[in-house]
């Protein structure tokens, strides 16, 4: 798999970062042949703000992992679907109040451009009027957010979509009946007005109902495209019903995260030193913050108990996180 960046030729191979960043919490990159592959990609990196400084969030960030080869700060550890506005639609930007807000790291020439007083960890800035989508542009609107046909979307979900590739506006259309949204023009109800962004903002949306919309593209000379006729209805059950079915299926791979950070932190342990014991109640203290809810939390306290007391002081671990 390749990332490709957004706007240049370049492109960077992501496996790479998969591969030595597996965890996304550390990087394991020891073998000569490891060592000479991360270098090409942070090569490509750079070479890739040269030619064009703006790309998007999401390509910065994993630039920036490379760069930052090894050491891991400013990550969100725990549940994300509960810090974005609709995980399960695709609207991946930090819903009010998120955790991601303003807690990402500032890095000059690589999230310039945040909005607030630090930049959001994440590919997207909460607040942003445009919503950043990969993939093939073709002459007209597509991907749409909600997906079509999309049966869970929230009732305070934004309308967002891929821009008509050479678009410089969009006419946005919007009711519900389809053959309405299908035939509708500047004159009809439907119509909600032009504009530069890709996020419409359709007002609250009644639980339970079918609405259709409808996205043209118009190019710089005016010509306009034809969106096709896109539908979704409005979460049919309660937002409580949602996030309790959403946390049962995290559960599993809330234990499993937990785990690894655990059996991350007993290889520090076992390893011993300064630098090791330090990684060791860093990664303890990651659980206990954000796995507190899991048997492994128990399991990071007993291991701080374990830190040589001449270490405790140096790392001030307090009789709470030990357990006592």
């Amino acid at each position: 798999m390749i990332s490709h960046i957004q706007n240049s030729m370049v492109i960077i191979p992501t496996w790479l970062l998969l591969r030595f960043y597996p965890n996304r919490s550390r990087f394991s990159c020891s073998a000569p042949y490891q060592q000479k592959k991360l270098k090409e990609a942070i090569q490509h990196f750079k070479k890739a703000i040269e030619i064009n400084p703006h790309f998007s969030y999401a390509h910065r960030n994993l630039g920036f992992a490379l760069l930052r080869l090894g050491k891991a700060d400013h990550n969100f550890q725990g549940n994300v679907w509960n810090q974005v506005c609709d995980f399960s639609n695709r609207d991946f930007r930090p819903r009010k109040g998120s955790r991601l807000i303003d807690t990402g790291a500032i890095i000059p020439r690589i999230t310039d451009g945040y909005l607030g007083k630090a930049p959001d960890i994440g590919a997207y800035e909460y607040g942003d009027k445009n919503y950043w989508i990969p993939g093939y542009q073709t002459k007209k609107a597509s991907k749409p957010i909600p997906a079509n046909g999309a049966k869970n979307a929230k009732i305070d979900s934004d309308l967002i979509w891929l821009g008509g590739y050479k678009a410089t506006l969009h006419d946005v259309y919007f009711g519900t009946d389809f053959n309405a949204v299908a035939k509708a023009n500047h004159d009809s109800k439907e119509y909600k007005g032009r504009q530069a962004n890709n996020i419409f903002n359709p007002g609250e949306l009644e639980k339970g109902k079918t609405y259709y919309w409808r996205v043209d593209a118009i190019g710089k000379t005016g010509k306009v495209v034809t969106g096709d006729v896109w539908q979704f209805i409005a979460n049919p059950i309660s937002q409580s019903q949602v996030e309790a079915k959403q946390k049962a299926k995290s559960e599993t791979k809330h234990e499993h995260q937990a785990k690894e950070l655990i059996v991350l932190a007993n290889r520090a342990f076992r390893r011993g030193g300064y630098d090791n014991y330090k990684e060791c109640v860093e990664l303890c203290r990651k659980v206990l913050q954000d796995y507190l809810d899991t048997r492994y939390a128990n399991h990071a306290r007993r291991l701080l108990r374990r830190i040589p007391s001449r270490y405790r002081q140096d790392f001030k671990i307090t009789k709470k996180e030990m357990g006592r």
